[in-house]
């Protein structure tokens, strides 16, 4: 079945699609796996459909919705989803979510991701609440919401679920740490998404939703509409630990997509915890077809006959400076060395010109440590044995001094659209 699926997609993209076709033109006429086919060049690939989205549709675009993704590493990109296939994927998630546990019936779910500008997480979520195969409430309050008025529909429905980026639910429950207010007793599971969670938020959420299992409630994005879900959830809050929310494990839909992990020159990696990229074949996207699709992240199978995989981070998130590649994953594990804490959702890289001088500054939503100088001189060292051309640009001038910044949560920058934080900021442009 999956073998006739790709068969048909393959087939369908080629001889539709512009971008496909002309990748295609050396692929034989019969395909039934997906190893005989090239990777998804993403930079021609969404250059074609600005220029034109007929390059990467298989036909007219008359019924249906576009969907912008959050842009947390680039521009917005628009995809094009039929009204079949986003009914689809909703029912799929609503099934996953229902069958782990995550959705229970009776639920009254809170719906806090960000609306409007055709920001594709509030649909999928809407969509997936409304297909669910038990009986739910539905509360889309979005992210505009005024927090103060997110708690009293809480108290109010007794919502027993959040669903929300990680943002929304960490001012969330800084409103109620901070305002003295009552903790929500009522919410019985937190499913964010958008981003990794670290133990400190998880513990700050727990303090303030204190009968809750903190979830992610899927692995996807909205480019590539690839679907993973937890196998299973934890029900009892007792039993529940920080480390099933910081350090998950997902089980592929296989109804809705096909994922690969490649190592660096592109083979399919089988093997348990050898990590690879991962790109993701949508077994549901027709109208605008995602084929080998490289999502720009790390992971490593678990079970790969059941097709469950740890997500290890974003592997292309970079800071690039003076011919200096520091890649984001790297930076997170050596700051929690230094500070001796997680930085995970509390990290910002802004790089910036003073002058001939090229800044790097780490914005940290954690409170200035004591010693902030010795820390300085550490991270330099680090970054130094790291990296030759960090130290010969520090050395040359061409960097300045490392600079740091110590905020509360909300001095983060996080984008409108997704909610999601922008982990670095490029100030040079």
């Amino acid at each position: 079945m999956i073998a006739q699926s790709i068969q048909e997609l393959v087939a369908l993209a080629r001889k539709n699609a512009a971008y496909y076709r002309d990748v295609y033109k050396d692929v034989p006429d019969h395909v039934s796996d997906l190893e005989g086919l090239p990777v998804t060049d993403l930079d021609e690939y969404w250059r074609l459909a600005l220029e034109d989205a007929a390059n990467v549709l298989t036909a007219p675009f008359i019924d249906g919705t576009p969907l912008r993704s959050g842009g947390s590493t680039n521009v917005p990109k628009t995809c094009h989803v039929t009204r079949g296939e986003m009914k689809l994927l909703g029912r799929l998630t609503g099934n996953a979510w229902v069958a782990a546990g995550l959705v229970v019936s009776g639920d009254r779910i809170v719906n806090l991701y960000s609306f409007g500008g055709m920001y594709g997480g509030f649909q999928l979520a809407n969509k997936a609440i409304e297909e669910a195969p038990v009986p739910v409430v539905h509360l889309p309050l979005s992210s505009t919401h005024p927090l103060d008025q997110v708690l009293q529909e809480i108290e109010a429905f007794q919502a027993t679920a959040l669903i929300s980026p990680v943002f929304h639910v960490t001012r969330l429950a800084s409103q109620i740490s901070q305002s003295g207010g009552r903790p929500a007793p009522s919410i019985r599971m937190i499913l964010y998404s958008g981003e990794s969670l670290s133990p400190s938020v998880a513990a700050s959420w727990r303090a303030a939703f204190p009968n809750a299992v903190i979830h992610p409630c899927l692995y996807s994005s909205c480019d590539s509409s690839g679907l993973a879900v937890l196998p299973h959830a934890t029900r009892d809050p007792e039993e529940w630990r920080i480390d099933m929310a910081t350090d998950a494990v997902y089980a592929v839909v296989q109804e809705a997509s096909i994922i690969e992990l490649l190592d660096d020159n592109r083979a399919v990696i089988r093997e348990p915890g050898v990590p690879g990229h991962v790109f993701v074949t949508s077994l549901i996207r027709k109208l605008q077809p995602v084929i080998r699709y490289p999502l720009g992240d790390m992971a490593s199978w678990v079970d790969y006959d059941a097709r469950t995989f740890r997500f290890l981070g974003r592997g292309s998130l970079a800071v690039k400076l003076v011919g200096t590649w520091l890649p984001m994953m790297v930076l997170k594990e050596m700051l929690a060395e230094v500070l001796g804490t997680d930085v995970v959702g509390r990290l910002q890289c802004i790089t910036r010109y003073e002058g001939l001088q090229t800044v790097l500054l780490f914005r940290m939503a954690l409170e200035r440590p004591g010693n902030e100088d010795v820390v300085r001189e550490q991270v330099d060292g680090r970054l130094r044995a790291m990296s030759a051309s960090w130290a010969k640009a520090r050395d040359a001038g061409g960097i300045a001094p490392l600079r740091f910044e110590w905020v509360g949560i909300d001095g983060l920058v996080f984008l409108q659209r997704s909610g999601k934080l922008k982990e670095v900021i490029d100030e040079r442009v």
